[in-house]
């Protein structure tokens, strides 16, 4: 090795057995700076990562469609936050409210696109018409579930007029 070419830990003992201080000083700032900037980015990506993950995973229980998963690396997170609790935990804050917001400003990358068929056309619908006791069983059964009762409701009034 030439002993022109110095590490900076060389550089170091000597500016110390010189006693140039202040050489020194600009030397372990300019580290700190360093470190400092890299920390913070650090810290950013980590905030970054935690509100995507945490809205891809409600997106994922909102039914996104898979082809716009990819998509949601594009949209701002500025109304998600980030809390940190006295023991370490994170939480993610405003995850509903940024899929919600989603939903509306881009209803295309939700849930399947619905064929609508009116089984009402003569020849379409091959049933007598008739509401039947185990169909209103099963819709009942079915709203109790969902908790949507709108189908449920509509049938048993339909069985109701037949008696």
């Amino acid at each position: 090795m030439s002993p022109w070419i110095s590490t900076q830990a060389d550089v170091e003992k000597s500016l110390r057995e010189q006693k140039r201080w202040e050489e020194l000083v600009t030397i372990k700032d300019g580290e700190l700076s360093e470190l400092r900037q890299r920390d913070t980015e650090t810290k950013k990506a980590f905030i970054q990562e935690k509100k995507y993950s945490a809205v891809k995973e409600e997106a994922l229980k909102a039914g996104i469609r898979p082809e716009a998963l990819a998509d949601l690396e594009l949209i701002g997170l500025d109304k998600v936050d980030i809390e940190t609790t006295s023991t370490g935990r994170i939480n993610v804050l405003g995850v509903q409210g940024a899929i919600e917001s989603l939903k509306m400003s881009r209803p295309h990358w939700f849930g399947q696109p619905k064929t609508i068929i009116n089984g009402n056309l003569p020849g379409v619908n091959n049933s007598t018409g008739l509401v039947t006791s185990a169909e209103v069983n099963k819709l009942s059964m079915e709203a109790r579930k969902t908790g949507d009762y709108a189908a449920y409701e509509k049938a048993f009034k339909q069985y109701r007029q037949q008696k």
